[in-house]
Parts: C-alpha cells; sequence; structure tokens
C-alpha cells in the first residue's frame, strides 16, 4: 500500500507557520516549483521569511537556468551555500539545491539524471559524523517525459543504486504526478 509511503503534504505559508515546526529538532527539505529563479528570487526570499524556518535544505525545480548562460541577477539564498545547479537545454526546467550553511556534503555527480528537454536532476550526500550519511536528489519531469519511462528508467534506476547503501534517500522534485492521489491515480 503505497499510502503508508508517501510522506508529504502541500501547506499555504499561513497553514505552514500555525503548525510552528521547529527547525533544530528535525531535518527539513523544501521543495518549490519557482518558474525562473531568475523572476521570482525576490518573492522566494520573501516567502522564506514570511515562513520563518530554517529549512536544512531547499530543493528548487524550473529554476530555467539555460546550459551555457549565467543567471543575470544573484540567486543566492541567505544563510545557503551556493547552490549545485543542472540547468536546462530547454526553454523550461532545471533544478537547483541549496544547503543551509554549515552542513557537509559534497555533490553526488554519479546520480544526476539528465534527458534533453525532459529530466534534470541533482543530488548531494550530507556528511554526517555521527550516523550514516543522507542522500538528497531534485528532480523535474517535464510534462512531454513519458511517465513509464521516467518511473522505470530514471526514478526506479537512482533509488536502486542509493538503496543498496546504508543511506537515507529524500528525493523532492516536480514529477508532474499528484502523490497526493497516489492510491487512485496509475
Amino acid at each position: 500500500d503505497l499510502n503508508h509511503m508517501v510522506n508529504c503534504k502541500y501547506y499555504s505559508i499561513n497553514e505552514f507557520t500555525s503548525e510552528k515546526f521547529c527547525s533544530a529538532r528535525t531535518f527539513s527539505i523544501l521543495h518549490y516549483n519557482i518558474h525562473s529563479v531568475e523572476r521570482h528570487i525576490e518573492e522566494f526570499r520573501l516567502n522564506l521569511q514570511m515562513l520563518d524556518f530554517n529549512f536544512d535544505i531547499i530543493c528548487i525545480s524550473e529554476s530555467k537556468i539555460v546550459d551555457g548562460i549565467e543567471p543575470k541577477c544573484d540567486i543566492s539564498i541567505p544563510n545557503y551555500q551556493t547552490p549545485i545547479s543542472t540547468p536546462t537545454d530547454g526553454t523550461k526546467g532545471g533544478v537547483l539545491i541549496y544547503v543551509k550553511s554549515g552542513i557537509n556534503f559534497k555533490p553526488r555527480t554519479d546520480l544526476k539524471m539528465c534527458k534533453s528537454k525532459e529530466l534534470e536532476s541533482a543530488f548531494i550526500e550530507i556528511i554526517n559524523k555521527n550516523e550514516s550519511n543522507d542522500v538528497v536528489g531534485v528532480m523535474y519531469r517535464h510534462p512531454c517525459m513519458n511517465e513509464n519511462e521516467f518511473i522505470d528508467n530514471y526514478l526506479s534506476e537512482v533509488v536502486n543504486k542509493v538503496s543498496k547503501t546504508n543511506k537515507k534517500v529524500y528525493i523532492a522534485g516536480d514529477f508532474n504526478f499528484n502523490f497526493l492521489n497516489v492510491s487512485t491515480h496509475n
């Protein structure tokens, strides 16, 4: 039963702040489909201020950062390291991973999967001192990519590869599926 495996929830800013989550007590990942980081970075920074929560990892999909072209504006986020980026070679797509300052990590380029104008991904490994490391990834599946190809050839491959290790795996992203309907969606 996949319902027990899916652990995600959509929140408005007001719903999130009313929950009074404590960032010091939990490992946290925020995923945001920004639909152009250059156009919406100020709005996103403001949203982060309103959320008033220090996420460990921020995953961005549809960054629209184009391969070979530097962003025209500062896309940094205060208190986060320079993002790991996989640009797109299309008019949409691209992913970013921001890691909170003070967290030790390394890029996992061996897990990165891309298919021109259909899929971008980026992965990191968080180096933990007293426990096994964690792997965090972000994936963007363009709506034109075949759903079965994405699941069988990309998502399953990365999950199988990392599941052979003693690491927790977190994959965020815009898969263009509604995972809240997992029990009714083929």
